[in-house]
């Protein structure tokens, strides 16, 4: 085989990086083309925007290494390049509003589904009323509206886009202006929003699979220079030359979306700690969004000349050797590519072994098939999927509120789990999944059971991530945003957000980069760090664990120092059986030495009924915003389990002590159990109907909840405060209130959400099913449900503020 088709080889690995348990003559997909977007705009005519002295050399910068044909290979005019001026260099056109739309808009109709598209911008912005705007160089501060880039500039540019395979790196500083005039707080979402794909009125949607955001910080922190490019550039530019080129036991030459992912995350926090100079400066961090796929962003030069060497070698050792097709094809795949999974990573260092000479082809065929052989998965493996998988989709086909079809659930689970897999499906099963629309209960088994064979035995399908896979997968096309599978690994975080309660200490932490600890936020009133002393602002430094997370006595105390921990794994090691104890050394500030803090977990619950302000003695809450004329106010953040019997004894004591009037704020509240928004309704009303609750969204099993008069607060007047944020029980409440003529209902119309979720267990897994089962309905019978409407303003869905009470409030005001 001569160098080109040798190179060949690691080209194609490059051009399209696919990993899995595929056999040895699967036909790879048809090679694309990498197409880019780089914007750097730092100079402007208008002194009211801030300069970003960085921003030019941060586009040079990418667009050098994007075009370098050891690195990015891209061909220059597949790259558009926009800067302050025009310059000779790249081709650059200046960065005018008119430019940078029209670059998008080319390659994202050049870009087809099998190409790459690339988008990187350095930009300062601002608000512009409520939409966050980016600077043009033929940008004006006071003219931004007409003048200024915004979302929806772009998202027209967007939306013939094909490309399956999209990578966008924004670094935007949109606080960058000059001026004292009151502007709202700027907010990058609706950016990141337009590059996922996302539509603006579909929020929970999930973006495309392929499409991700590197987002430098949150848009508003101050841009932080290394040498000549921003912090952002210099990190992005060291994972693209070849840093991030870490995953397996070695460089293999190619820098992927997941590896570049996790070397920028990690390295924009440790250059943060020394590169900011003050605290905001040092909290660096990168927000990755989007649903990545292993796709290939640049070369490692270093790494690439060894794996062109190293293939070479075995090119002249196979031809030698007279390798069957299957172990000669394998070798080239794995050779020029590092596989993702364990198994294939030692079977690519038995053909290294090879190429060196280190191995015969005798030994070469035998690791081959012993290795092969290992990850051929069990008849019983995949028969217990089948079971499980098959199980999981029939509960949510008989429980969800509207009519499903087994069959369609199940293909669209096993394609997804593929692509997960990033395995090529073969041909018959995609000729089986066409069908499956009419397949019986036995035949859709028998699907699940063959489709998942060809995956192998593989540890990212291990231990029922192969059913939480398919179960996601089958579930996502067909059900609403509030149907979902819950993996074993996230129902305690569930269960706690659910709940208001959970076990452990009952502490709220965050993680300081530039301290390089654990930040404790606040501690919950009432619970076991809030009475041990646990202060906000303390730093958390160890974690000292006397049982394990069952609660079984471990031989010694484990010291887990809190050094590069992150906060989830922090929490792992907290929570923990009521009654068991830790410890905890932080630093205090005032205090020269560490101080270490002994606590015994216990059942914390959340707060959720809230007062006015604290009283400064005890920390308990003061609920009187207006003492002399005795006016309280309650804001309620959810219906939690302990949710009724807090505000059950509030009220009760504000009655006693002669509560005139009572603002009852429900804003942001996003509802929770439904008994306990009935039994908080059924506080303030006399009698009658409460809510109606349709299953299957039909009269016929209509059950209707009423009140009743005994134990009813009626005899101080109410206000209920909603905005766009209540849904679910805050619908419930506030619409019986309004109906019953309780309260005055005041604020924005409600989110819209009028159906009912249950959350069940699924034993096979240690998961959780949420599902839609009905819908509610309030005592005058009108729609809450916005998505059974088309969500126009005229459209009867939500709640409603009484007539001369409505209040619109901009976004810094919600905040």
């Amino acid at each position: 085989m001569n160098r080109l088709f040798r190179f060949g080889a690691l080209a194609a690995a490059f051009a399209l990086v696919t990993g899995g348990f595929a056999r040895a003559d699967d036909k790879a997909p048809a090679k694309g083309q990498t197409y880019a977007v780089v914007a750097g705009v730092g100079t402007f005519a208008d002194k009211d925007i801030k300069p970003r002295p960085t921003a030019d050399e941060d586009a040079r910068t990418i667009a050098g290494l994007l075009t370098d044909k050891a690195i990015g290979a891209v061909p220059s005019e597949h790259v558009a390049v926009l800067l302050s001026k025009e310059d000779e260099k790249f081709g650059a056109k200046e960065g005018t509003k008119a430019n940078i739309l029209k670059a998008v808009g080319d390659a994202a109709k050049k870009v087809g589904k099998d190409d790459t598209l690339v988008i990187y911008m350095v930009m300062q912005g601002a608000t512009a009323g409520e939409k966050p705007c980016l600077f043009a160089t033929d940008s004006t501060f006071k003219d931004r509206v007409k003048t200024g880039l915004f979302g929806a500039d772009l998202e027209e540019q967007f939306k013939d886009l094909k490309a399956e395979k999209v990578a966008v790196f924004l670094d935007f500083n949109l606080k960058a202006y000059e001026s004292k005039e009151s502007i709202l707080a700027p907010n990058v979402n609706d950016f990141v929003r337009v590059f996922l794909g996302l539509k603006e009125k579909d929020p929970d949607a999930e973006p495309p699979p392929g499409r991700v955001v590197f987002l430098c910080g949150n848009g508003i922190q101050p841009p932080v220079s290394v040498g000549k490019n921003g912090l952002f550039t210099a990190v992005v530019a060291d994972a693209l030359r070849g840093k991030a080129d870490t995953e397996g036991y070695e460089p293999d030459g190619i820098v992927t979306l997941d590896e570049a992912h996790k070397y920028i995350d990690k390295a924009i926090q440790d250059r943060g700690k020394s590169a900011g100079t003050n605290n905001e400066e040092k909290q660096q961090r990168l927000v990755f969004i989007g649903r990545g796929v292993h796709f290939a962003l640049t070369r490692n030069p270093d790494a690439a000349a060894k794996t062109e060497a190293r293939l070479k070698k075995y090119e002249e050792r196979k031809a030698e050797a007279k390798l069957s097709a299957d172990v000669a094809d394998e070798g080239e795949k794995l050779l020029a590519q590092m596989p993702r999974l364990k198994a294939l990573q030692d079977l690519r260092k038995s053909y290294e072994k090879f190429a060196d000479g280190d191995l015969t082809a005798e030994q070469l065929k035998a690791a081959w098939e012993r290795i092969h052989a290992a990850m051929i998965l069990s008849d019983d493996d995949a028969k217990s999927f089948s079971e499980k998988t098959y199980e999981g989709l029939r509960f949510v086909q008989r429980n969800y509120i509207k009519k499903l079809n087994l069959g369609e659930m199940v293909a669209q689970g096993i394609r997804g789990m593929y692509r997960s897999a990033e395995v090529k499906m073969p041909d018959d099963l995609k000729d089986r999944l066409t069908k499956a629309k009419d397949l019986s209960d036995k035949d859709i088994k028998d699907l699940l059971k063959d489709a998942r064979v060809p995956l192998g035995k593989r540890e990212d399908l291990e231990s029922s991530k192969d059913v939480d896979l398919a179960m996601n997968f089958a579930m996502r096309k067909f059900v609403d945003d509030y149907t979902t599978y819950i993996p074993e690994e996230r129902v305690v975080e569930v269960d706690k957000e659910i709940d208001g309660r959970f076990r452990g200490i009952g502490v709220q932490i965050r993680r300081d980069v530039a301290r390089d600890g654990l930040l404790v936020v606040t501690p919950i009133r009432g619970s076991p760090a809030y009475k041990a002393g646990v202060l906000a602002g303390d730093l958390i430094t160890e974690i000292i664990r006397d049982n394990d997370e069952k609660g079984k006595p471990l031989p010694s105390p484990e010291v887990n120092s809190t050094k590069g921990m992150e906060t989830q794994d922090a929490v792992k090691l907290i929570m923990g059986l009521p009654a068991t104890k830790l410890k905890l050394k932080v630093e205090r500030e005032g205090e020269p030495k560490p101080v270490t803090i002994e606590l015994a977990r216990d059942t914390v619950n959340v707060e959720s009924v809230y007062g006015w302000k604290r009283n400064s003695k005890d920390d308990s809450w003061d609920f009187y915003v207006d003492p002399k004329s005795k006016i309280a106010y309650i804001y309620l953040t959810q219906f939690a389990r302990n949710s009724f019997e807090d505000m059950h004894k509030v009220v009760k004591q504000l009655q006693k002590d002669g509560v005139k009037g009572l603002v009852l704020d429900v804003r942001f509240n996003p509802g929770g159990f439904l008994d306990v928004a009935v039994d908080i309704c059924d506080m303030f009303i006399d009698d009658g109907v409460i809510v109606s609750i349709r299953p299957g969204n039909s009269r016929a099993n209509e059950r209707v909840i009423k009140g009743r008069s005994e134990g009813s607060f009626l005899n101080f007047p109410m206000v209920c405060l909603v905005n766009d944020m209540s849904a679910s029980g805050s619908e419930i409440l506030a619409g019986c209130l309004q109906d019953h003529g309780r309260a005055v209902i005041m604020g924005e119309r409600s989110f819209g959400k009028g159906s009912v979720q249950n959350v069940e267990k699924f034993p096979l897994t240690g998961g959780k099913i949420k599902l839609t089962t009905a819908t509610f309905w309030p005592p005058s019978g009108r729609n809450l449900n916005k998505a059974s409407t088309t969500g126009k303003e005229e459209e009867d869905w939500g709640v409603r503020p009484d007539k001369g009470y409505a209040l619109k409030l901009d976004r810094a005001e919600k905040d």
